[in-house]
């Protein structure tokens, strides 16, 4: 794996600010949603999750399994999980 694969889950990109400023989310809930600094904020299954986990709405099943495959596929990971 090269080194910019194993670094990039480890880079921040985006501040704390900008999430709580996306999601509306109090900024005393730092320790429950920190890892959004880490993540594409942009896509619909993080959106949808951190809804859901405010009470916003229900999570969306359909097309996580073929995402998810599709990721694993882009990552190279061998080992079928499912």
């Amino acid at each position: 794996m090269s080194s910019e694969s194993s670094t990039r889950w480890q880079q921040q990109l985006h501040s704390w600010d900008s999430v709580v400023n996306k999601f509306g989310i109090d900024e005393s809930r730092y320790e429950e949603f920190s890892y959004l600094c880490f993540t594409e904020l942009e896509d619909q299954f993080v959106k949808n999750y951190v809804d859901f986990q405010l009470g916003k709405c229900e999570p969306i099943i359909k097309g996580r399994i073929a995402k998810h495959a599709l990721f694993s596929e882009r990552i190279r990971h061998t080992r079928l999980v499912i």
